[in-house]
């Protein structure tokens, strides 16, 4: 229970009163009638008092009451307006209240360790109620009132009054407690805290609601990451880390301007955590890649590089030479290259094996750092493109009413089992049974040379129905061409890490140079599987610690312990 004390001498408000005025907090109590007057006795014999019982008193006579905590006189008085001599209860002096007892504004009288009344205040939604007691004081020698402060619905400390279910960190003991209400079973008459132990340290730090351990660290804004040292938090420094160039390579299609909200962010603030960090950086460069390798802008400047960034609004073209960049980027440095690609797709030169050599060929030699800050789709369980419904069997043929009966249809063939990869291939056309002349069907040819349920069958076999203008694409031909003459728009890897064959969709960006905006990300695992040898892909769009878990690897590269 919480309590504040008030003190006061049961004598100081006595004169305010007459004597007569005094008496016992509890009339149960009182031994006497205050109100009762006894009259003299005609036979000229002294008056006398009465008191509950019946016993009588003579004047000056005194009788305990209260407890013990007043003395009453019997007191004799001529009344003029009657004419007679009258006899009643009184107190003639501050002594005939014991010093051990209490004296309440209103005159009342109550006994050591007697409960003087309760009231209830509010301040704001905190209720407080006020229990006033007569307790006495052996130092002093008297009864004092004493007020104690009782919360109903709220917890005190330090900084004020709070709620029920309110949580206070404590850093210092790595501790956090919460004010609980009343509970009478353990004893608590009022709210309470109780404190759990968050870990087991002490000196702990905390921000914005979160408690940090000694060591540990926090990023304040998505971008500063702060350490824990002996309860400050204190902004970790890496001047240590030693950059060439801080390099970002720029997907600058169409599609990335739907998406500036979410890469430049996250690009800027990049650039504002290295700089805090005071990590060691020679220059910063921007360049695009897309449709050819060209540079944008190379300083000394923080902040101009920065702006650039922030400012970009240029956008158009959708073939990205994602390698061609990166051997240009790298090429750049003698060494410490920190190399930042900005992209939403994989790139249009990321099946050149040479080129892939080449790159980490030179990102080995310069002891150089890759990071793809790619904007994707993270969910791998995507759905699978909807294969072909199977067919329907062919109506029956019905003759017309002049003509002589058609013959019994012939059932289109049930499609067999899916041949294997490298069996022999389908028919390029289906041939209508015999009744379909009748009807006016023709020889149908099927999109990529194949009957339209080959696809529903062959889809788990390595194959995958193509568009209306596209050829079949099988382990044997994976790079074939499509009815036109032109290369198909399909990547086909076998073996991947799910232990399966797979194939990465790509845009044929030359046929729409422009890119669009609203156009849908490639899979977070996709551009793992093809670029995950080269350096380390990281998603911008989904995960909001990117830019704290790009400067754990920095500082665990060469780039930081040389």
């Amino acid at each position: 229970m919480f309590g504040i004390f008030l003190i006061a001498s049961t004598f100081s408000a006595v004169e305010n009163y007459e004597m007569k005025d005094i008496a016992c907090h509890d009339v149960i109590e009182e031994t006497v009638d205050l109100h009762q007057r006894w009259f003299a006795e005609p036979n000229g014999k002294s008056g006398r008092c009465l008191d509950k019982h019946g016993m009588e008193y003579l004047e000056s006579d005194t009788v305990r009451s209260c407890s013990g905590c007043i003395t009453f006189q019997c007191v004799g008085m001529f009344e003029p307006s009657a004419h007679r001599q009258e006899y009643f209860w009184s107190i003639s002096s501050e002594s005939d209240v014991d010093q051990r007892c209490c004296l309440s504004c209103e005159g009342k009288v109550f006994p050591e360790g007697t409960d003087m009344g309760a009231t209830e205040t509010e301040v704001g939604n905190c209720t407080t109620e006020v229990s006033t007691i007569c307790l006495y004081n052996p130092a002093s020698g008297q009864g004092e009132i004493t007020e104690a402060h009782s919360l109903k619905d709220c917890c005190l400390d330090s900084d004020g009054l709070h709620q029920i279910a309110t949580e206070v960190m404590e850093p210092s003991t790595c501790s956090t407690r919460e004010c609980k209400s009343t509970s009478n079973h353990r004893g608590h008459a009022s709210p309470y805290w109780v404190t759990t132990r968050s870990f087991p340290d002490c000196n702990c730090c905390h921000l914005e609601g979160t408690m940090v351990p000694p060591g540990g660290w926090i990023l304040t804004n998505n971008t500063l990451n702060l350490t824990c040292c002996e309860g400050k938090l204190l902004v970790e420094t890496l001047s240590q880390c030693k950059i060439e160039a801080l390099t970002y390579q720029l997907d600058t299609s169409g599609s990335m301007s739907g998406s500036m909200p979410i890469w430049k962010n996250v690009a800027v603030n990049l650039i504002e955590e290295m700089n805090l960090r005071k990590v060691n950086i020679d220059r910063n460069y921007l360049f695009s890649y897309v449709t050819s390798v060209t540079s944008i802008l190379e300083t000394q400047d923080y902040q101009v590089f920065r702006d650039k960034v922030q400012n970009w609004n240029s956008f158009g073209g959708g073939t990205e030479l994602t390698f061609a960049g990166l051997k240009h980027a790298i090429s750049q440095v003698n060494k410490n290259a920190f190399v930042c690609v900005w992209t939403d797709e994989i790139g249009d030169d990321t099946n050149d094996a040479t080129l892939k050599a080449e790159i980490i060929d030179l990102k080995s030699k310069t002891n150089s750092e890759i990071f793809f800050m790619v904007v994707a789709n993270k969910d791998p369980n995507a759905p699978a493109p909807t294969p072909w419904p199977v067919p329907s069997p062919a109506p029956a043929a019905v003759p017309p009413p002049w003509g002589p009966p058609a013959p019994a249809p012939t059932p289109w063939p049930t499609p067999s089992p899916a041949p294997a990869p490298w069996g022999p291939p389908l028919p390029a056309t289906i041939t209508p049974p015999p009744w379909s002349d009748y009807f006016g069907f023709t020889t149908t040819t099927y999109p990529g040379n194949t009957p339209p349920w080959y696809n529903y069958y062959s889809y788990n076999y390595g194959k995958v129905r193509r568009d209306n203008d596209e050829t079949e694409i099988t382990e044997d031909n994976p790079n074939s061409l499509n009815e036109s003459g032109e290369a198909n728009d399909y990547d086909y890897e076998l073996n991947d890490a799910a232990g399966e064959d797979r194939l990465i969709k790509r845009e044929i960006e030359d046929n729409n140079p422009d890119d669009i905006p609203s156009k849908k990300r490639v899979l977070l695992n996709d551009f793992q599987s093809r670029l995950g040898e080269i350096g380390h892909v990281m998603d911008i769009t989904n995960d909001p610690n990117v830019i704290s878990k790009v400067i754990d690897i920095m500082k665990k590269a060469a780039i930081c312990n040389q």
